[in-house]
């Protein structure tokens, strides 16, 4: 009798060691928990980051083909404003039978309270005016205009208006996006050269 306790004593664990295997159990558990969670923290905010990249560069890509498709016209009066534009432009039209180029007046508005860039599109032809926010958390955005300072062949200048009568040879934009997934303020310039405008002098 005294042998059988003896031995079932030998194969079992005493409250120590589950105590001590439970611990351990906890500890590899928690470790575990701890590297999925924070790699799916990180995945959210790359992913974050990357469709606020997106957005970003879609809006580029937009206003470049706008303003590089800018027309001249005397029956339209532009707007070149240091924080809102108006102007005539060929814009791509979805079709039955393919894709054409429609004249359409384009409009962006930067909307400081809200902090959104505005873009609207009205059409000429068709029945497709839209008005949509192309940039949010936008703390700061404005268009500077290129002109020629001096008779010098490099020496240009930017200025925050445009006569209505013409169109600037080139538009710089500079951006302060102020959006939760980045640290701080991501600042970004782009100058898009118009085809079609003038650098002869200074403008106002």
């Amino acid at each position: 009798m005294t042998s059988l306790n003896n031995s079932y004593q030998k194969n079992g664990f005493t409250f120590i060691e589950l105590l001590i295997s439970f611990t351990i159990f906890c500890i590899i558990a928690a470790s575990i928990y701890y590297t999925v969670f924070s790699g799916i923290s990180v995945w959210k905010k790359t992913n974050e980051v990357i469709k606020v990249n997106q957005r970003l560069r879609s809006f580029l890509i937009i206003t470049e083909k706008d303003l590089k498709n800018s027309l001249k016209s005397s029956l339209l009066e532009n707007i070149w404003h240091t924080d809102e534009l108006h102007f005539l432009s060929l814009v791509d039209v979805y079709t039955e039978n393919g894709i054409v180029s429609e004249p359409a007046r384009i409009t962006y508005r930067f909307d400081e309270g809200d902090e959104v860039l505005i873009r609207k599109t009205e059409y000429f032809i068709s029945s497709l005016d839209s008005e949509q926010i192309i940039l949010s958390n936008v703390d700061k955005l404005t268009f500077g205009f290129c002109y020629k300072t001096s008779q010098e062949d490099y020496d240009y200048d930017w200025q925050e208006d445009w006569p209505m009568d013409s169109m600037p040879r080139a538009c710089k934009i500079s951006i302060e996006l102020n959006h939760p997934v980045f640290n701080d303020a991501k600042n970004l310039e782009k100058i898009i050269v118009i085809p079609l405008g003038n650098i002869s002098g200074e403008a106002g």
